[in-house]
């Protein structure tokens, strides 16, 4: 950020700049919302598949699954950007479908902010999913997913600093008021879906799907603009495989697009098994990486000891943008547990392969 400071005499003047300044500011951010669609980007989709594809809810064995991420982007930046989502799955109506078939609902919720809060978007909704299997084994499915989201999008005036609020050899001071208001929030229901092909063996899982955001272009509104955030699209895919013994091999890509956005992701990580079980009573030390095209390169740690997972990556950005985060990254955290009810045992059956996501 540069920061230029007028001397003026005209109190009418400087009134106005102060003005221009806040529009300026505000149109500034909307600009930048519009352009990246303050996407959250994340590496670890074993604890962020929502944000894929909501077809992915309820493919884990098990009766429920809650899962966590947590996102620190450039954190030696004086404000850097922290993002976290929360998903828990439950899969439901057991009994009444058939007997590989599933139907599984998740609640989901995000935060993302920056410049310490002083622009947040906050998010709450619900997914639910269906997947058929297509032959008596459940080996082929064919699934779908909808998605319902409240979006909100606040600037707080608060926690930013203004022209008027500079003291001489001093610096910025937030306790003199601004005189700008308290800023502007305001939210709008968000509607996505997605489908996607399942293929699971004892050994070999895979799939490939594609899913829609912001299919309703969600509206969003200012005193000073109204614009919409424009529509994502994804196609995606995921293969893991034994290798050597009790090892395994897990792979994925991802495109993602929109109007004003284009990005590739692939990723490859090994998993090595520490005490020679299978699926949900295994315990597994995973490396490998991530690697986004003209953007980032992620190395990826993480452990399964049995129904929990934990994850590590720091993400070295590769484009331009390096000069401006000084070479500093993102550090991402991902966690997932599950709950198999005593009840519920056949889970297991339904998703022979634990791994479609690592």
């Amino acid at each position: 950020m540069i920061v230029v400071v007028y001397s003026v005499k005209s109190s009418s003047l400087l009134s106005s700049l102060k003005s221009l300044e806040v529009v300026l500011l505000t149109l500034f951010l909307i600009c930048s919302l519009r352009t990246s669609g303050q996407e959250p980007s994340f590496n670890h989709y074993l604890s962020t598949a929502n944000t894929l594809n909501p077809a992915i809810t309820g493919i884990y064995s098990g009766k429920y699954q809650f899962q966590g991420n947590f996102k620190n982007q450039w954190s030696q930046i004086m404000h850097p950007y922290v993002t976290g989502i929360i998903d828990a799955q439950m899969h439901i109506l057991d009994d009444v479908i058939g007997s590989n078939d599933l139907v599984s609902i998740a609640a989901v919720g995000l935060v993302d902010k920056s410049n310490d809060g002083g622009f947040r978007r906050s998010q709450v909704g619900g997914t639910i999913s269906f997947h058929k299997a297509l032959d008596p084994e459940g080996v082929h499915r064919l699934g779908a997913g909808f998605q319902l989201m409240y979006n909100n999008y606040t600037l707080d005036y608060d926690r930013l600093t203004f022209q008027s609020q500079f003291r001489p050899f001093v610096g910025y001071d937030q306790s003199i008021s601004s005189g700008e208001g308290a800023g502007f929030t305001d939210g709008a229901f968000d509607f996505s879906s997605g489908f996607m092909y399942s293929f699971i063996t004892d050994d070999v899982t895979a799939f490939i799907g594609g899913s829609g955001y912001h299919l309703n272009m969600t509206p969003i509104s200012t005193q000073y603009s109204n614009f919409a955030i424009p529509r994502r699209w994804v196609v995606h895919g995921s293969l893991s495989f034994p290798a050597f013994e009790d090892d395994r091999i897990y792979g994925s890509f991802s495109h993602q697009w929109s109007t004003v956005t284009n990005m590739t992701t692939l990723g490859i990580v090994y998993g090595k098994n520490l005490n020679g079980f299978y699926d949900d009573e295994a315990d597994e030390f995973l490396v490998g990486g991530f690697l986004r095209f003209n953007d980032l390169f992620s190395p990826y740690v993480g452990y399964r000891k049995q129904a929990l997972t934990v994850g590590i990556s720091y993400d070295f950005t590769t484009s331009y943008l390096r000069k401006a985060s000084n070479l500093t990254g993102s550090l991402e955290l991902g966690i997932r547990y599950k709950i198999f009810d005593s009840h519920y045992k056949e889970q297991k059956k339904k998703v022979k392969c634990d791994f479609l996501i690592w």
